[in-house]
């Protein structure tokens, strides 16, 4: 009878130490995963802030907001006023600023 509660101790004990070597196993998948992520990001920062031209990296910046969102899709605007064009009254020989309207709101 000693014997079989002694077994069943032990049964526990391994038990247990199995569990929390899967649970350790567990944390470490998702601290490498953590830091997979984190340097996925510092590398996007790395580009961008090495870049002499940010136009070059809309692309990359959509992915990496795609990515992060988990988004479908991504669109990037600039935000400014808009302008009035020959069609709308500007003269063919008007100064360079003529196409700005003054109270515009901005827009994309």
């Amino acid at each position: 009878m000693e014997a079989q509660a002694n077994q069943k101790v032990e049964d526990l004990k391994k038990k247990e130490e199995y569990e929390r070597q899967a649970l350790a196993k567990e944390a470490a998948e998702k601290e490498k995963e953590k830091k997979a992520l984190n340097d996925k990001i510092e590398e996007f920062r790395k580009k961008v802030k090495d870049s002499d031209d940010l136009n070059d990296r809309l692309q990359d910046l959509v992915d990496h907001i795609t990515e992060f969102t988990g988004a479908s899709a991504c669109y990037i605007g600039y935000v400014d006023k808009p302008i009035k064009g020959v069609k709308k009254g500007l003269a063919e020989d008007a100064n360079d600023t003529a196409h700005n309207i003054p109270d515009a709101k901005k827009e994309i």
